[in-house]
């Protein structure tokens, strides 16, 4: 840890270099007649209160596994966020940070760059517009 950096930790939140652990409430239990687990779950995107991220601990009473991605919701200054559901999908939601990433690494791939340049400079061999000629 440096100087720059701080870490905080509570009975309900982490921060560390990764980024944020919440413990979550109200997983479902498939096992026993529990109520519901609690389980540490890694911020992907949102707050504290909702959003999404992985779980970060083994679920003892669920069917659930360490690094499903889930969505967490309800949250309040006064009460710990529960569980929402499974998030099939953390790329379908428009902007968030993973969704960016694969576009802007997509855009990187040669495929997509020589079609940029040809979209640009027209065709290496006969000058038109966006294609190859063989």
């Amino acid at each position: 840890m440096t100087n720059t950096q701080e870490y905080t930790q509570t009975n309900w939140k982490a921060t560390d270099e990764k980024g944020t652990l919440l413990k979550i409430i109200g997983f479902p239990c498939d096992y026993d007649e529990f109520n519901g687990e609690s389980m540490w779950v890694r911020v992907i995107e949102g707050t504290d209160s909702d959003g999404i991220g992985y779980i970060c601990n083994d679920p003892v009473f669920s069917s659930l596994r360490y690094g499903d991605v889930v969505a967490y919701a309800g949250g309040t200054d006064d009460t710990k966020a529960h569980y929402a559901g499974l998030a099939h999908n953390v790329f379908e939601y428009a902007g968030s940070p993973q969704r960016e990433y694969l576009k802007e690494q997509a855009q990187e791939t040669p495929e997509v760059q020589q079609f940029h340049e040809a979209a640009l400079n027209g065709c290496a061999t006969c000058g038109e517009g966006a294609h190859d000629c063989k």
